[in-house]
């Protein structure tokens, strides 16, 4: 088994956190890589699998460390039925990570003895990096996209 951490991102959100995560492990000596939620064999070959949720109705090797993030609650239509479909469906991992306690609620999952957490949003320093900046012409300060499914 691979001694490092593999994010599981959904296939249709944008998440620079993925990045941000990767960047501060890489500085305290941990390596990490990103694998698609489809690749399930690549997935099993790692000790912690971090994944951004969606649904996990899979199990995973009793040897593996499994992590939910919970950035949102669902986005429409029909929000309130996915979340419920989460709630019941989602395996338990053992550590559950959410925005905060709003988002927390939003699932209402059965206390259990899982480990909970609350990570807030942040910014990269590479967001305030002029030189990354190719088109100084902004209109906005901040725009956030979320899940970028069957949106236009």
């Amino acid at each position: 088994m691979i001694k490092k951490i593999c994010f599981v991102p959904t296939e249709n959100a944008a998440l620079p956190e993925i990045n941000a995560y990767k960047n501060y492990l890489f500085k305290k000596g941990i390596l990490s890589d990103v694998v698609s939620v489809n690749n399930i064999k690549k997935i099993k070959k790692y000790s912690i699998v971090w994944k951004f949720m969606g649904l996990d109705i899979f199990n995973h090797d009793m040897n593996q460390l499994i992590i939910h993030e919970y950035q949102s609650s669902s986005t429409p239509p029909f929000p309130k039925i996915k979340n419920k479909i989460k709630t019941v469906f989602n395996i338990d991992p053992d550590i559950r990570i959410f925005q905060n306690k709003y988002i927390e609620n939003c699932f209402k999952f059965k206390e259990n003895n899982l480990m909970n957490y609350y990570r807030p949003m942040g910014v990269s320093q590479d967001f305030f990096n002029p030189k990354l900046i190719h088109d100084s012409s902004k209109k906005y300060d901040f725009v956030y996209v979320g899940s970028l499914h069957k949106r236009k």
